[in-house]
């Protein structure tokens, strides 16, 4: 398994009937926001809904995220940039493995990429949160 950050960290810290249970929810919750923003019309839906099964994903290559590359410009979200942008950070050499020495992945690789959208949806929350509501003055 290589390059699926919430699947791997899923899996370390759940036994494998948890782990498969939280990502079902979060599967539902992704696709759940993905409804309601198509509900409202957003161009944010889009994102969410083609975000949903790689988020799940136990293998994520990094060419697995171009669909959502121009997605950025319609609807544009840190959390969707930073996974587009550290994706290929998680791509593996195999030059280990065509040496003999077995398929072993490096961990850092998620690391990254996890905190890096992890950071990306706090800032879209807090950019959120700071937009003014919609004023009723007519």
């Amino acid at each position: 398994r290589s390059g699926a950050p919430l699947f791997a960290a899923t899996m370390a810290f759940l036994p494998m009937a948890g782990g498969l249970a939280g990502l079902a929810v979060t599967a539902v919750a992704m696709l759940a926001q993905a409804f309601r923003l198509a509900w409202r019309r957003s161009p944010a839906s889009l994102p969410w809904a083609l975000a949903t099964p790689l988020a799940i994903s136990p293998v994520l290559f990094p060419w697995y995220w171009m669909p959502l590359v121009p997605l950025v410009a319609l609807a544009p979200s840190w959390t969707l940039l930073a996974a587009v942008s550290l994706a290929p950070a998680s791509h593996e050499v195999l030059d280990a493995m065509n040496r003999g020495d077995g398929w072993r992945p490096a961990a850092w690789p998620l690391w990254v990429l996890g905190i890096g959208v992890l950071l990306g949806a706090i800032a879209d929350a807090r950019r959120i949160r700071q937009r003014p509501p919609p004023s009723s003055a007519p």
